[in-house]
């Protein structure tokens, strides 16, 4: 490594103090960056009566760099699926009625074309197609659960409305 190159470093709960405080005496021209890592997020190691999900990345950079951000990224593009798939009460209707609305599509180019408002929760909600012959999509479940998508209505909505070329 040069001399002005960044370091990262992974340690659990039990050394984490020991080693920031070496870090900051030996590399006092760096900055000390600590970030927590989840690496069991459901279960947690299951070693002992508490358990522990996590263990600390720290970064140390050279003093004023900025070297760890990267380069914007103009386009964003979606990774993750968009219907909540988990079995906690937040996955599905009842316990996010405000994640449930339709995604309206054009069937010829999978191009969103807007979301309708959430129905209220014990309301019931337009499955046909739209008077433009849109697609109205729903997140259910296979066994026809009513589940939620990841982003609220308001999110969806302005995502949609500042994204001219949103593909479902």
């Amino acid at each position: 490594l040069t001399k002005d190159a960044p370091i990262s470093l992974a340690i659990d709960d039990k050394e984490l103090s020991n080693l920031s405080s070496m870090l900051e005496h030996e590399f006092s021209q760096f900055d000390l960056y600590k970030t927590i890592v989840i690496h069991y997020p459901g279960s947690g190691t299951g070693r002992s009566n508490v358990t522990r999900t996590h263990e600390y990345c720290l970064f140390l950079v050279p003093e004023d760099q900025d070297v760890l951000r990267g380069e914007t990224i103009e386009k964003r593009t979606r990774e993750r699926g968009f219907c909540r798939s988990g079995q906690g009460e937040n996955n599905y209707r009842y316990g996010r009625p405000n994640s449930f609305y339709a995604v309206v599509v054009n069937p010829s180019t999978l191009e969103v074309i807007r979301v309708e408002p959430s129905p209220d929760l014990n309301e019931s909600y337009p499955i046909n197609d739209t008077e433009e012959g849109y697609k109205r999509i729903y997140p259910l479940g296979e066994d026809g659960s009513e589940r939620c998508w990841t982003l609220s209505y308001e999110t969806a909505r302005d995502l949609v409305r500042d994204e001219k070329d949103i593909l479902f």
